[in-house]
C-alpha cells in the first residue's frame, strides 16, 4: 500500500466493474489494513461475490486505484478484498469524469501558501489516480503553482493538492488545467 494512505474510512471511492465500466460512488465506511478489508457505504446491484472491481479512492495524497474482490454483502453496504494498488505513473488506467464544482482558497508557490481574497470557482472535469483536470473562466494560474481544490464527491468533501502542470486553451474560451496530486 502506499505510504501516504493513512486513514481511508469516510474516503469517497468510485467504483468500476473489471473492464473500466463506472459502476457507483460510495465511501469508505470501514478499512482494515492488517485484513485488507474495506467495507463501503452501497451495495452494488448486480454484483456477485468473487467479482473483480476497480476502485478510484479519494484520499488527503489525491487518489489510488486499486484492484478488489467483491465479498458479502451485509446490512446494505458491500465488502471488498484488496489485493494490490495499482501503481501509476504517467496515465492512469482510470479516468472519471466528475464535471463537479469546486473551490480553490489556497494556492502554493515555492513552498510558500497564499489565500486568495475570494475563494475561486472551478469545476473538476475529470479525476484519476495521478491527478486532476480544472476548468476556469479566466488564466489565473501559472504552471508550477499547487493548488488546495475543495471538491465535493459524491457527497464527501474532500480536498485534494494538486501542481499545475498543464495549460491548455478551450474553444469555448475557458482554460482548462491539468494537475497532478501531491501530498499535502
Amino acid at each position: 500500500m502506499t505510504s501516504n494512505i493513512r486513514e481511508l474510512e469516510d474516503c469517497p471511492v468510485i467504483i468500476y466493474n473489471s473492464g473500466g465500466n463506472f459502476l457507483i460512488k460510495a465511501v469508505v465506511v470501514e478499512y482494515d489494513p492488517n485484513e485488507m478489508l474495506l467495507e463501503v457505504s452501497e451495495e452494488l446491484p448486480g454484483i456477485r461475490q468473487g467479482e473483480r472491481l476497480l476502485l478510484l479512492i479519494i484520499h488527503s495524497g489525491g487518489a489510488s486505484e486499486f484492484s478488489a474482490t467483491a465479498r458479502k454483502v451485509y446490512n446494505g453496504r458491500r465488502e471488498m478484498s484488496i489485493f494490490s494498488e495499482r501503481q501509476r505513473e504517467g496515465r492512469a488506467a482510470l479516468r472519471h469524469e466528475l464535471n463537479s464544482p469546486a473551490v480553490i482558497q489556497n494556492v502554493i508557490v515555492d513552498n510558500v501558501r497564499m489565500a486568495l481574497q475570494q475563494p475561486l470557482q472551478v469545476t473538476v472535469e475529470n479525476l484519476s489516480s495521478t491527478g486532476a483536470l480544472l476548468k476556469s473562466v479566466m488564466r489565473y494560474f501559472a504552471i508550477g503553482n499547487t493548488l488546495e481544490i475543495e471538491v465535493n464527491i459524491g457527497g464527501q468533501d474532500a480536498m485534494l493538492y494538486g501542481k499545475v502542470v498543464r495549460e491548455q486553451l478551450n474553444r469555448d474560451n475557458t482554460v482548462s488545467y491539468g494537475c497532478k496530486f501531491v501530498f499535502s
